[in-house]
């Protein structure tokens, strides 16, 4: 426990300093070198279990559950998404319960609304690490997924921005001006109206704009997208800067086998997690969420923050 305690702050410690850092390039490195301390680490534990004698000592792949999500929760798939790449990435296996559950709850109490959990499995360290990097990538995401008004965009271009991610008139103005009045959203209208002409865009008024939930599942789709991409080159560096060999490779396979028969052995039997309706697609949302993605810091930057409960 020490050890693997030991190595975490480790990795935090270097997490610290990327968050820390004013260049790109110099906190991708370190972020590069918490991720070859953690395939080190597995890599070298594996070891270590292997040459003891005592069983008992050996350290085995573990559950770790917790809740993912309110069952009524707009972005429940795209949260799964995510969960689902940061358990790839961290050699783990992942099984959900209730993400089946209809949104309607029969005649329950309203006050009564199921969640959606997750049991991680794998070597205790790697599920500590996936816990931590969903957590801090699902904050990210819900940060940046309700625009807010830009200091160095004009007035037009905020107004686009804001209406195009399903804002009211009423909330944009509150956000940047503290009030609503008529006039107000008017202008707002005009500027709106005058943008979609201008760009080929068929207006018809407030119908023209999208739905709050549509915005947010598209821009949501477009980060987790970009940060399974990003973690798999991750992954991919880091395998190739602890090099090893076909050493390194057996002991990877071996420990992944581990997993993969604890997996398993605690879940004989598994359904498979109902498909999702795509609903109506928004090119910019995506593109947005895809910028977002891009930016994240796929570190721990809000490692020992209590997690929130997802909904709410």
């Amino acid at each position: 426990m020490a050890e693997r305690e030991d190595i975490l702050q480790r990795v935090r410690k270097l997490l610290d300093k990327a968050d820390s850092s004013k260049f790109e390039a110099e906190a991708d490195s370190f972020r590069q070198k918490a991720d070859e301390l953690m395939l080190r680490y597995a890599i070298d534990s594996f070891d270590v279990a292997s040459a003891r004698d005592n069983a008992g000592k050996r350290e085995t792949p573990v559950l770790r559950k917790f809740d993912l999500c309110r069952a009524d929760n707009p972005l429940r798939s795209q949260l799964i998404d995510l969960i689902s790449t940061v358990a790839r990435h961290t050699r783990c296996r992942v099984v959900l319960h209730g993400a089946g559950l209809p949104t309607s709850y029969g005649n329950r109490s309203s006050d009564y609304i199921p969640s959606v959990s997750t049991t991680v499995v794998g070597f205790p360290a790697d599920t500590e690490y996936a816990e931590m990097l969903f957590t801090s990538l699902w904050l990210q995401m819900s940060t940046e997924i309700e625009p807010k008004p830009n200091p160095e965009l004009t007035f037009e271009e905020n107004v686009v921005m804001l209406l195009e991610s399903g804002q009211s008139r009423k909330h944009i103005a509150e956000m940047m001006f503290g009030e609503f009045t008529h006039a107000m959203g008017q202008r707002m209208s005009k500027v709106y109206k005058e943008y979609c002409i201008a760009n080929g865009k068929p207006y018809s008024g407030k119908g023209t704009r999208p739905l709050p939930i549509t915005y947010m599942r598209n821009f949501a789709d477009g980060f987790v997208s970009r940060v399974s991409i990003r973690l798999h080159e991750i992954q991919r560096r880091s395998s190739e800067a602890v090099g090893g060999g076909e050493g390194t490779a057996i002991v990877l396979r071996d420990r992944n086998k581990e997993v993969t028969d604890a997996y398993h052995q605690a879940f004989p039997k598994l359904g498979t997690v109902r498909s999702r309706a795509q609903g109506k697609f928004d090119q910019g949302a995506r593109n947005r969420g895809d910028d977002a993605g891009k930016r994240a810091d796929l570190g721990q930057k809000r490692v020992g923050q209590k997690r929130k409960e997802l909904g709410t």
